[in-house]
């Protein structure tokens, strides 16, 4: 039977960075094939982390455990972001999926950083040792992620457009791009998350070849840049 630890504060998940699988909303560790690690135990960030939405002074600050319904149905909560949490288009999976799960799993169709990292956001997060620190989103994608994300922040009046492509509604998406006053960032299928589309490498997969990824994200750049 697998293990599970449910530690009741931030230093003590902290202290267990390394020695299993954080577990928050679960839409992917628990799903069929989500997690080859079987054997580690899993460590349920539920008393640990928190799930609040705040502003203050014009930032809003969000617990890395708040789901995208509550993101949805916060008033606090841009019209931006409500957008990119209803990306994912299944009500059951919004339920239980957590802000910081998806950024911690840096998928190459991920729902939420693209906008978030153009918007210029902040993540809050705790080493093993028990020291916090916040850090621009974009760095913290570019480290070596030992590190308990706790929360996430940014300014209210963040001016941030996105846009999906995908098959269908339910299904990965191709490319999701967002642009913002830090910028532009894409997620796209095969390659991975990038802020700049210029001599990058596209991949050719069941979602469409190299050229056409390419072509799509060429064309998204296009498009928000004239907003």
């Amino acid at each position: 039977m697998r293990e599970i630890i449910v530690p009741s504060t931030p230093r003590e998940a902290a202290g267990l960075l390394g020695k299993g699988i954080f577990l928050q909303g679960g839409t992917d560790v628990l799903r069929l094939g989500g997690c080859d690690e079987v054997s580690s135990p899993l460590i349920d960030l539920r008393n640990a982390v928190s799930d609040v939405i705040a502003e203050d002074h014009g930032t809003i600050e969000i617990g890395a455990r708040a789901t995208f319904t509550s993101l949805v149905e916060s008033s606090l909560v841009p019209s931006w972001l409500r957008q990119a949490a209803l990306y994912m288009a299944s009500l059951q999976l919004r339920n239980q999926a957590t802000i910081g799960g998806n950024i911690a799993l840096e998928r190459d169709d991920s729902y939420l950083v693209p906008s978030l990292v153009a918007a210029g956001a902040v993540v809050g997060t705790m080493d093993e040792t028990g020291k916090s620190a916040s850090m621009p989103l974009s760095e913290y994608l570019k480290g070596e992620k030992k590190l308990l994300l706790l929360s996430v922040s940014f300014a209210r009046d963040a001016d941030v457009h996105s846009k999906r492509l995908s098959l269908a509604s339910h299904s990965h998406a191709v490319i999701t791009a967002a642009s913002g006053p830090a910028g532009y960032c894409f997620a796209i299928k095969g390659t991975g998350i990038v802020e700049d589309i210029e001599g990058i490498e596209f991949a050719s997969d069941m979602f469409g070849s190299a050229e056409y990824k390419k072509y799509l994200a060429s064309t998204l750049l296009e498009e928000l840049s004239r907003r």
